[in-house]
């Protein structure tokens, strides 16, 4: 009798638990697009915010460039947040930062690091499918 099984899905351990991380997944595809750009735009102007609280300048200049960098360290916060949690689900998200205080820094490097393995499975996929082109054509 024939039977099906599906291939396994690659997966990641991130905090010592194992999450699936599968780039032909129409959700991952679509938090990476969606989230990945604007994590990066909101990185900068979370840099510049901070370069210009270093300028020496007015009293009244500096608290309004402390509330800039605050904004974009909340948006850059909510976003990567928003991307882990796409990618592992609302309970991956809450199991990785459970007994944690928000951090966009923590956050940030969850993102780097979900993002580098996809890439690293994109390219495996992508050889794997190669090789089963070029071994059906002998």
């Amino acid at each position: 009798m024939n039977e099906f099984h599906f291939a396994p899905r690659p997966t990641v351990k991130i905090c010592g638990m194992e999450f699936d991380l599968d780039i032909t997944d129409v959700g991952m595809v679509s938090a990476v697009i969606d989230s990945f750009s604007n994590l990066m735009r909101y990185y900068q102007e979370l840099q510049q915010a901070r370069e210009k609280m270093m300028q020496p300048q007015e009293n009244e200049d500096m608290i309004a460039r402390m509330q800039e960098a605050e904004n974009a360290n909340r948006a850059l916060y909510e976003t990567a947040k928003g991307f882990i949690t796409r990618v592992l689900g609302i309970e991956g998200y809450e199991a990785i930062f459970k007994n944690r205080k928000p951090n966009s820094a923590e956050h940030m490097e969850v993102c780097n690091f979900i993002y580098a393995n996809l890439l690293l499975n994109r390219n495996q996929y992508i050889e794997a499918k190669m090789q089963e082109e070029e071994d059906g054509e002998d």
